[in-house]
């Protein structure tokens, strides 16, 4: 559980500056097109004269942002309350968390930190002298991903009444790491498995790392360039119609 917790907690803290150049990103470009553009359009409107086409679009743009923000909050508000009511529904939940590891990158993520879980889990129930059985049914549990759940409980039955293999068991009834499924045959075969679960932990642990690091990276420099270029076209297109006018008087 302590190592659960700080590894969690280590991906929340690697997260949370990405996501919050994005809270404020989204805050800045709102407050331009709904407060700023819309006072400015009226003076444009106002001096007269033919608007530049960017100018156009950009009012065109803050004018559809300001009339559907109401609508846009209540919809995102019914999202979010419709989610949590359907999530609690073990079906939907299981179709849910089935998409999630389908998702470009993420859901590869999701797949090893769920797989991190899962030897961490089972090295601890087999350091302590349980059988593997009995072991997957307490380990099962410590998984968060229902689809994935799932399928370590076929695995189980498959184990407990066919005496099948832990690794061929799970080959038959997931996506499963294939990799990690030769670490486990290689850990059984040679009745090292708990050391062998934590190494393949380990190396999850190490590559979820990496990953997050890479796209706290990527997503700064991506951002700023986006905002710069996002609010540098709103006031090119507010600006311009100002410096015509005034070159014309």
């Amino acid at each position: 559980m302590e190592r659960e917790i700080d590894f969690v907690s280590k991906i929340k803290n690697a997260m949370t500056y990405p996501i919050l150049i994005v809270v404020v990103m989204t805050v800045v470009l709102w407050v331009l097109m709904t407060l700023v553009v819309p006072a400015l359009a009226k003076t444009l409107v106002g001096l007269g004269g033919e608007l530049p086409l960017i100018t156009k679009i950009v009012i065109g743009i803050s004018n559809i942002i300001s009339k559907a923000t109401p609508y846009l909050i209540l919809s995102i508000i019914a999202i979010i309350t419709a989610y949590k009511i359907m999530i609690k529904q073990e079906n939907f939940k299981y179709s849910v968390d089935c998409m999630k590891l389908k998702i470009p990158f993420i859901g590869n993520l999701l797949m090893k930190l769920e797989m991190s879980r899962f030897c961490r889990n089972l090295s601890a129930m087999q350091q302590s002298g349980i059988t593997l059985v009995t072991s997957l049914k307490i380990t099962r549990t410590a998984i968060k991903n229902v689809f994935l759940q799932k399928a370590i409980e076929k695995a189980t039955k498959l184990v407990e009444l066919s005496g099948m293999n832990l690794s061929t068991a799970l080959s038959k009834v997931g996506n499963f790491p294939e990799l990690m499924m030769q670490f486990i045959d290689v850990g059984i075969n040679s009745g090292q498995i708990s050391d062998v679960l934590d190494r393949v932990a380990n190396q999850y642990e190490k590559d979820i790392d990496v990953s997050i690091k890479r796209i706290t990276g990527l997503v700064e420099p991506i951002m700023i360039v986006l905002v710069g270029v996002l609010v540098g076209t709103v006031v090119v297109a507010m600006m311009s119609p100002m410096y015509s006018i005034l070159d014309n008087l």
